[in-house]
């Protein structure tokens, strides 16, 4: 574990949906610290103009906690929304779907975002209607089954 960083020298990693309708960049505060698997994780992120920063989602057991840092963004939220802008914070509780959307034309949205970091965390997309198991990082849509289905 390191004692400590300075986050403006983290690289940022971007990451784009395929068809750019999702993008952020994000600053893994927690990884460069080597807390990976510690009680919480930390992240940097940037939402360009005009983007969302992820599929509407609902984390099962993480909790995540925000600190807009500057910018402004509009919170989606078991379907409402509300606006948020530097300054202001807010908590995700686990089964809240959520994103975020830019909806600036000329300025990034900035915040920070510390989650609890469970040990597993199932994910729904509501919008897709698909679950994501991590770990190990598996994405996949429910069937119907019985319940001694396959078992015998």
């Amino acid at each position: 574990m390191i004692e400590k960083i300075h986050e403006p020298d983290l690289d940022e990693k971007l990451h784009r949906s395929p068809r750019g309708s999702f993008c952020v960049s994000r600053k893994d505060i927690s990884g460069a610290l080597g807390t990976e698997g510690q009680p919480f994780e930390v992240d940097w992120v940037r939402i360009p103009a005009g983007m969302t920063n992820f599929p509407y989602h609902a984390h099962q057991v993480q909790w995540e906690f925000y600190i807009v840092v500057s910018g402004r963004g509009i919170v989606r939220r078991n379907n409402r929304t509300f606006e948020v802008e530097a300054g202001d914070v807010f908590v995700q509780p686990p089964g809240t779907a959520h994103h975020i959307r830019n909806p600036s034309e000329d300025e990034d949205m900035v915040y920070y975002v510390i989650a609890d970091n469970p040990v597993c965390d199932p994910c729904y997309y509501p919008d897709s209607d698909k679950w994501a198991i991590r770990p190990p990082g598996k994405l996949g849509r429910m069937t119907d089954a019985e319940y001694y289905d396959g078992e015998e």
